[in-house]
């Protein structure tokens, strides 16, 4: 049977669109703000996020994906916009630092679900950085707590007030973005997934609750060296399969993948990349349809689902075609997968 596809996340993002840096607060680059001023004049910024997003589920339907997103256009970093609506948080100097006990303020991930959501059938999964990621020693900066586990954790009950509004808003595809716990294996195991059973605490089986871990970002043809050196998933493959999450989201494309650790997940579905984020190489329909039957022989059908390794924040919007012909690639293989 054909494979379901989807993304991991973000979709090229344009220099020239103007980014939320705050609670209900935006930055448009020096080029284009003559051109964006006029906009503005006209319309509102919301106005500009609804045009942007009707365009990415627009994009997203003509390469034929199963399972949309809503494609992080608005957001600076894929980790920065949530800590905008969390109490205890703040900017100081450009970091965003922990100054006090953290909980939610305000949820906000709700309306972008809800404004994609609105103009199509097919389903919209919307992605959050999770606790562990949220503490990744280049994001959050700890002057409050000193204690870096119960810190997680209250990040971890932030953002259940998030999914649990999205699920309320009707969201049944939602994402931990998490790749800090393959870098940090030993963090993962002690406490690090079972605050991910915090983050979905409520939610029900209606909801395809999906955590994402991938080997880290890189420069497209770049330097790879950033990325997690290690391969993480037999270490975190049984313990994620006990945990909340219905879905894993793992990597395959830019490293290699050993498909008979998908025997490790006997009833947790799999998002597997095919195609990588990491490279400009345009891989063809016929290898990733050898690459999708090789996992076929050790997870069902209906339990794989055909995606991205991670997100393609880092390809800019002109180079978006590549990505394009990448998609268009692996629906392909995954319509023809029998």
């Amino acid at each position: 049977m054909p494979l379901r596809t989807t993304l991991v996340g973000a979709l090229p993002k344009a220099d020239f669109s103007p980014k939320l840096v705050g609670h209900n607060a935006f930055s448009v680059k020096p080029a284009y703000a003559a051109e964006i001023g006029r906009f503005l004049a006209k319309f509102d910024v919301g106005g500009y996020f609804e045009v942007q997003t009707l365009q990415a589920l627009l994009q997203q339907v003509e390469l034929g994906l199963d399972i949309l997103t809503e494609g992080e256009l608005s957001r600076v970093d894929y980790w920065r916009y949530n800590c905008f609506y969390f109490d205890g948080l703040e900017s100081d100097g450009g970091e965003i630092v922990v100054s006090g006990p953290v909980s939610l303020n305000d949820p906000v991930l709700h309306h972008d679900f809800s404004r994609a959501q609105a103009y199509t059938e097919r389903p919209v999964k919307v992605a959050m950085a999770g606790p562990a990621t949220l503490l990744d020693p280049t994001h959050l900066q700890d002057r409050h707590y000193g204690d870096r586990r119960q810190l997680h954790f209250d990040l971890a009950q932030a953002l259940n007030g998030e999914v649990r509004a999205l699920a309320e808003a009707g969201c049944r595809w939602i994402q931990l973005d998490e790749p800090m716990l393959g870098f940090d294996t030993e963090m993962a195991l002690d406490y690090g997934i079972e605050a991910l059973d915090v983050c979905f605490e409520g939610v029900g089986d209606e909801v395809n609750r999906v955590v994402h871990i991938c080997r880290g970002y890189a420069i497209v043809d770049g330097d790879r060296s950033v990325r997690n050196p290690i391969n993480p998933y037999p270490v975190l493959a049984a313990a994620l399969e006990r945990s909340a999450a219905t879905v894993v989201a793992l990597e395959a494309a830019a490293e290699g993948f050993d498909y008979e650790l998908l025997e490790t997940f006997a009833t947790t579905a799999v998002m597997l990349g095919f195609i990588a984020n990491v490279s400009s190489e345009v891989e063809q329909p016929d290898d990733i349809r050898r690459e999708m039957l090789a996992a076929l022989e050790h997870i069902d059908a209906e339990r794989l689902i055909a995606a991205s390794d991670c997100g393609f924040a880092n390809f800019r919007g002109v180079d978006a075609t590549i990505v394009w012909r990448k998609i268009r690639n692996m629906v392909e293989a995954a319509g023809s997968v029998d």
